[in-house]
């Protein structure tokens, strides 16, 4: 458990399945690896499950890079899924 997140609703899924980019309480871009999703709660997962499948299925939003998955990458996020 970390002391410092407050609030973790705030998120950014890119384009390197590695981990997701999230603000903590005092305003700072944070990164937080792949293994530690499960320090999220379940509608927060719900929301970075939907960018995920939304980006494994081609669908581009404005919030998200606009950059090539390899198949590598498409692979990890159907295991996520």
């Amino acid at each position: 458990y970390r002391s410092d997140l407050k609030r973790k609703e705030a998120y950014t899924a890119y384009s390197n399945p590695r981990g997701f980019i999230y603000y903590n309480k005092d305003k700072q871009n944070r990164l937080m690896r792949i293994d530690e999703l499960h320090k999220f709660n379940d509608d927060t997962l719900n929301d970075v499950q939907t960018a995920l499948d939304d980006r494994l299925k081609g669908i581009w939003m404005k919030y998200l890079p606009q950059t090539i998955w390899r198949r590598r990458d498409k692979e990890r996020a159907t295991t996520m899924i």
